[in-house]
């Protein structure tokens, strides 16, 4: 069992900035990997088909972009997800299926 802490009686200066430059050169670096988020590469996105669906929806209803939608999610995207979870070789019913923002 490991020993309690014994943290000091008064409030210490931190400085965070020099720790957190450091972090943060990493982000570019191409020889480190980083687990923290996927960041898959762009060339597995259909780019130029999101640019174009996302220019028609656009152009159809503005205030789309600008909107997140509430779990379960829209029923039209959960159909979509289900459909390419096809491609994947996974049957996945899409009144299973919860979409979330973040």
């Amino acid at each position: 069992e490991p020993a309690p802490s014994k943290p000091p009686r008064r409030a210490l200066a931190v400085e965070v900035s020099e720790l957190a430059e450091v972090v943060l050169s990493y982000a570019t670096d191409a020889s480190v990997v980083a687990f923290g988020s996927g960041c898959p590469s762009a060339e597995l996105f259909p780019l130029e088909r999101a640019r174009r669906v996302l220019s028609s929806l656009a152009r159809r209803d503005r205030d789309a972009l600008g909107r997140y939608g509430l779990p379960p999610g829209t029923e039209k995207f959960r159909r979509a997800v289900a459909r390419r979870a096809l491609e994947w070789g996974c049957r996945i019913d899409y009144r299973n299926l919860v979409t979330t923002t973040g």
